[in-house]
């Protein structure tokens, strides 16, 4: 075994029997670097990443190759989902210098750790009009061999070049209601009538676009932009890239219809769209989006959930060697399986065919609903129910004897939070109190096990724990933290939340640009802290940031942190306007601060009144607002509170902005008239 052996992450722990003499990134490495006068050959990947399977089983298993690298490189091995800041930094240079990213990701350092050569995944020999890695190997360490002046010359502007790109020119504007209907309309040229969803194969679920969306269609009710969002969401429901047995979602779609996914699933898009599909459910109580984000946290709590209460980051594509084999059906499989009136519905339901829809195999898409099924097979509704949910049953009891994808188990903070909002909101939502025992219980132990000394880690993992913590470390853990806040009137998590947030801007925020670096300032083994302004598959750290702060200020009362967020997000206006999908969370993060969020301060006679209100409350929908409840008799320290009691022994409501509020009203109907009015919305 190499280095790897001793490292927790389930993606090193991959390549610990490989023959490559692999590092972690360490000092240790780029001591011995020095030493030799070697390059550094640093490859990133993550554990259910398919293509960084491939480039394992092709080069770094291979002995010819491995010897090869052993022989000329210092060879380090990282983990992106454990060291995103390491990522961040040479992900930028492969992207200035090739026009283009991924993972695997390969670079080629200095002992200095500074890049001058890298590319994502190369085969072992030519192929695909990519140079083969042998060749590669060979070319780069003659480079350095012969050029290293040159190369030791081009790494200073390599470095200016990174520094720019990590700190992007920004002028400061005020936003205007016209720069809302500007970027729906750029949503909208982008939006993908046919199949719901935006872009082109490869598509992304797009959730951060969503979630902006449901707050347009609220505020102006357009009818296009709910088009947009229920299109959408029907058709990923029903796509290939939603486990129809199962639940939960995989990486994304192949093609533009989401037939064909990366079978992967990770913690993020499932926290991400389980709260897209709540919130639409909250705002058109269609039950089928609640159905499927239900089904979905059930997976996450069948298949991601560790007994400490952490959630694990993410199943690999592959099972037995194989892409998607684990999710794929054949056809006779199915017909041995079911009972004839079952594989008659099943072939209704999912479309099965003899031929398949991928390589002979079955991906199963919902082609027909419910009511559908009852009309085809002339049955009453709720025996087409019944059925649905026998054969399903059937299916997931025989998938369940399968060899199941590899699964990482590593814990990451701030997917962990992406996944607390989510079940804080779902427990708002349903009343369920599994939701809220996943809730707190995960909150608990990121507070008791993953902060530490003042300050979040990364990553845990059996015991252990590793990094510190980044930028959207603390700021999804401060928006968890005020959504279990909200659906608990628990104010113990709107303290802790204060407290990460101000080491958040003690650590992380750059008062030269008014904005946020995403590794903290104690980072010493990188080239340079960058900054991550751009939303990806998850909310940026600045988006965040912005976010949490503006809500926090609310509900604490405290002006400076709402000018921190205001500060951030003015200096982007341009881009924002410019690059809204770049931007989605963000962009709601400014809509809810340009809607004057309204403070909805209630107190209960009982506790059983306290959840009564709180669920009236989420089962509308409130995009602009926070929400403070408290029992007569119980003790507070929030401002929003002050002064608040029960009047006449009623449920007492109180509207305000700005801390000012108009009279108390004393029913839920005379509370949704008030949040209607003009006069508190504009």
């Amino acid at each position: 075994m190499n280095r790897l052996q001793y490292e927790t992450s389930p993606y090193l722990q991959q390549h610990k029997n490989n023959p490559v003499d692999w590092y972690p990134w360490s000092e240790e490495a780029f001591r011995l670097a020095k030493e030799l006068d070697r390059p550094i050959l640093l490859s990133i990947g993550y554990s259910a990443c398919h293509w960084c399977h491939v480039m394992a089983h092709e080069s770094f298993e291979n002995e010819t190759i491995a010897a090869l690298m052993n022989e000329k490189f210092i060879n380090v091995k990282v983990d992106r989902e454990e060291r995103p800041d390491i990522d961040a930094v040479y992900m930028n240079f492969v992207q200035i210098t090739t026009g283009s990213g991924g993972w695997p990701l390969t670079v080629f350092l200095t002992p200095e750790r500074l890049p001058f050569y890298g590319g994502t995944y190369f085969p072992p020999e030519e192929r695909y009009g990519r140079p083969g890695f042998i060749q590669v190997l060979n070319t780069i360490f003659e480079i350095y061999a012969t050029k290293k002046d040159d190369i030791l010359k081009q790494t200073g502007e390599i470095l200016n070049a990174l520094s720019k790109a990590s700190n992007i020119k920004k002028n400061q504007n005020s936003f205007t209601l016209p720069d809302f209907n500007s970027v729906f309309t750029k949503m909208l040229n982008d939006y993908d009538e046919e199949y719901g969803g935006f872009g082109r194969a490869p598509k992304f679920p797009s959730a951060m676009t969503i979630l902006f969306l449901l707050r347009y269609f609220h505020r102006t009710e357009n009818k296009v932009a709910l088009e947009m969002i229920e299109n959408s969401l029907n058709k990923m429901a029903q796509g290939g890239i939603y486990d129809q047995v199962g639940g939960g979602f995989h990486r994304y779609s192949t093609d533009n219809e989401w037939l064909v996914p990366h079978f992967e699933k990770m913690l993020y898009d499932n926290a991400m769209l389980s709260r897209a599909y709540l919130e639409a459910y909250r705002l058109r109580h269609n039950m089928q989006f609640l159905k499927i984000a239900e089904d979905t946290l059930s997976y996450v709590l069948r298949e991601m959930t560790d007994r400490s209460g952490g959630f694990f980051s993410a199943q690999d594509a592959d099972s037995e060697g194989v892409e998607g084999k684990f999710f794929l059906w054949d056809y006779d499989e199915l017909k041995t399986l079911l009972s004839g009136v079952e594989f008659e519905a099943a072939v209704i339901l999912f479309g099965i065919s003899r031929k398949g829809n991928f390589e002979g195999k079955n991906i199963l898409t919902r082609h027909a609903s419910i009511a559908e099924l009852s009309r085809e097979l002339g049955i009453s509704f709720s025996q087409a129910e019944s059925l649905t949910e026998d054969v399903k049953s059937k299916l997931f009891s025989q998938r369940e004897k399968r060899i199941k994808p590899g699964q990482d188990d590593k814990i990451l903070v701030n997917w962990n939070a992406l996944m607390l909002q989510t079940f804080s909101l779902a427990f708002g939502v349903t009343g369920n109190d599994k939701y809220l025992f996943a809730a707190r219980k995960n909150a608990e132990f990121i507070w008791n096990n993953c902060f530490r000394n003042n300050a979040l880690i990364h990553s845990f993992k059996n015991g252990g724990f590793k990094g510190q913590g980044f930028l959207d470390d603390y700021s999804f853990t401060v928006e968890a933290f005020i959504a279990l806040y909200e659906v608990t009137s628990e104010e113990i998590w709107l303290e802790r939340a204060d407290i990460l947030a101000e080491i958040m801007i003690e650590n992380f925020y750059d008062p030269s640009s008014y904005d946020f670096f995403f590794s903290s300032r104690d980072s010493r083994d990188l080239i340079l802290r960058t900054k991550e302004l751009y939303d990806q598959a998850l909310p940026s750290g600045n988006s965040s940031a912005v976010t949490a702060l503006l809500k926090l200020a609310v509900l604490k009362n405290k002006a400076r942190y709402a000018e921190i967020a205001r500060m951030d997000y003015s200096y982007m206006h341009d881009f924002l306007i410019r690059h809204p999908e770049s931007f989605a969370y963000m962009i709601s993060a400014v809509y809810y601060d340009f809607m004057k969020p309204r403070e909805v301060a209630v107190v209960t006679n009982t506790h059983e009144e306290t959840n009564d209100v709180i669920r009236q409350f989420y089962n509308e929908y409130y995009p602009f607002s926070v929400l403070s409840c408290r029992t007569e008799g119980s003790p507070s320290i929030l401002e929003l509170q002050k002064g608040k009691r029960v009047i006449d022994g009623k449920i007492t409501y109180y509207v305000c902005q700005n801390y000012t509020c108009r009279r108390p009203v004393f029913s839920f109907d005379e509370l949704k008239e008030a949040m209607r009015d003009p006069n508190i919305l504009e």
